[in-house]
């Protein structure tokens, strides 16, 4: 069980990594490196993958470390957190909606917050 939880932080890494990507990309590449606009398309379709991926895996860590009782968590307002995201984030794509992209971000910086309550505090709200 210990690596699955590993296995989310990285792939949690990997979702905050692509928005830092595309800025790099935009300010400072100006999208002209082949190599990492080839990775970049790759990155966008792997996101919401890896997304739903976290949250599965968020899911079955919660369920398994609560006894699979329903209880006020810290992971559990994380885990909400990005279900609300994921659908902002399917949201924009289909209407590129700038509020939409604007919320998407700030919640994913909340997210990184909400992380670090989780993993400094877990029983916080207990």
């Amino acid at each position: 069980m210990f690596w699955v939880i590993w296995l989310n932080v990285l792939l949690l890494t990997l979702l905050l990594l692509f928005p830092i990507f595309l800025e790099i990309n935009k300010k400072y590449l100006k999208g002209k490196n082949k190599n990492y606009n080839k990775m970049l398309k790759y990155a966008r379709k792997a996101h919401p993958y890896i997304g739903i991926t976290v949250i599965a895996i968020g899911a079955f860590h919660g369920y398994i470390m609560l006894g699979g009782k329903l209880i006020l968590h810290t992971g559990s307002i994380l885990l909400l957190m990005l279900v609300i995201n994921g659908a902002i984030g399917f949201y924009y794509k289909k209407s590129r909606n700038k509020a939409a992209r604007k919320a998407h971000i700030i919640i994913g910086l909340l997210i990184v917050l909400a992380f670090a309550l989780h993993y400094l505090n877990p029983w916080l709200l207990s």
